[in-house]
């Protein structure tokens, strides 16, 4: 990262490495394309998806805000992410509502809602897909966590 603190760049690198990981072939770090056409364009698509996530939003309405084709798009986020667009947005969301779920204040239909999610049900969906717990039962161990850090003590 050279000194730059930049937090949309680490997570683009982030993920890269992710995908390169799951796929287990063997890349140097000058393989990765980090300095590309492709890899500026992927970076203003996942800014923009970073301050727009809670509204709807499809992968039309940022190919038509960055002047970009529907295929290229599309292709940006195989390439960099190595998952669908819809998936990434969904992880985007999921990520974004942990401190609101953590908190146990809202219910988890209305931390869907203001996460930008289409209802509590594909929210749970894919929360589940990408912590391997339901929503509820992660809050529940978070507050048990806490329980356990307060009293200085195991509970199950």
């Amino acid at each position: 990262m050279k000194g730059r603190d930049n937090l949309y760049e680490m997570n683009v690198v982030m993920m890269e490495l992710v995908y390169f990981a799951a796929w287990q072939q063997n890349f140097s770090m000058e393989d990765l394309p980090l300095h590309s056409d492709s890899h500026e364009n992927y970076m203003k698509a996942i800014c923009y998806i970073d301050t727009h996530y809670r509204q709807e939003l499809t992968l039309s309405d940022i190919a038509r805000q960055l002047s970009f084709s529907l295929s290229y798009t599309s292709k940006l986020f195989k390439r960099y992410t190595g998952i669908p667009f819809v998936k990434y947005l969904a992880y985007v969301r999921i990520r974004a509502s942990l401190e609101h779920l953590l908190e146990g204040r809202s219910s988890i239909e209305r931390i869907a809602a203001d996460c930008g999610m289409p209802n509590a049900k594909a929210y749970t969906a894919a929360f589940k897909e990408l912590y391997g717990i339901l929503p509820s039962e992660y809050r529940k161990q978070f507050r048990q966590n806490l329980r356990y850090g307060k009293e200085k003590r195991y509970e199950k």
